[in-house]
């Protein structure tokens, strides 16, 4: 399992790679769950990045193929994973922006693979269930799935989802040769769980910061959870 952290500007780099995050995630995560950085602030986290580390970017929930567009056409350094969200789309108009994102990616500097991102509180977000989602990502050409919250005041990842669906739907995406990615309000405390449910990547912001995800990225906090996550042995089949 990878831990992927979430940071908000240049000055958070530092500490999320020398804690130990095999993926810096740029997120403006003070404003919702996957909004996305400006294009300046990028450029600023991608020259911070040793190259060794991968680079995630948010992409936010999109609404139509010209917002596809114009999110992609403002990356202009390279980036190793891209995150799409669907918030307020129905299935079939998530289907048709995520194709584009696929399609689109190719020509977005360090051809970045998509990782589709869904909510497990997808009634609040007016998004597709997880179950949908894992049939768009296996469908249109993504090559794993983000499930996260979309309300941030309401519990973690668990309170809306249970262990076993969520290995459910990891064993579907592992079938069809892709991976589960969690977050939403996980911790130290969870780490074991998300290793049980078949995830390859469990992403982190609050925890990883002094104060909450509004606060400051720590390193030693970093390191925390990245210490527990590799001292976690091969999940179970």
């Amino acid at each position: 399992m990878r831990l992927l952290v979430s940071v908000r500007s240049a000055d958070e780099v530092e500490p999320a790679w020398q804690g130990g995050a095999d993926i810096v995630d740029a997120k403006e995560s003070g404003t919702g769950s996957l909004d996305p950085v400006s294009p300046e602030v990028l450029r600023a986290i991608r020259a911070r990045l040793p190259l060794d580390r991968l680079l995630s970017v948010a992409l936010g929930d999109l609404s139509d193929r010209d917002q596809v567009d114009r999110r992609l056409g403002e990356l202009t350094v390279p980036v190793d994973f891209l995150k799409p969200g669907f918030g307020g789309a129905g299935t079939a108009r998530a289907a048709e922006l995520l194709e584009r994102v696929v399609e689109r990616a190719t020509g977005v500097p360090g051809s970045p693979a998509v990782v589709a991102a869904g909510y497990v509180d997808f009634s609040a977000a007016a998004a597709p269930s997880p179950a949908t989602m894992v049939e768009l990502a296996c469908g249109c050409g993504a090559v794993g799935l983000l499930l996260d919250t979309f309300q941030k005041d309401s519990g973690n990842l668990f309170a809306y989802i249970t262990d076993e669906e969520l290995s459910v739907l990891s064993r579907r995406l592992s079938a069809a040769g892709r991976f589960l990615a969690l977050g939403g309000g996980l911790g130290p405390r969870e780490v074991e769980r998300v290793r049980d449910t078949g995830a390859a990547i469990l992403g982190v912001r609050g925890a990883a910061c002094e104060g909450g995800r509004g606060g400051v990225l720590a390193a030693a906090r970093v390191r925390d959870l990245a210490n527990r996550v590799f001292a976690m042995p091969v999940a179970r089949g």
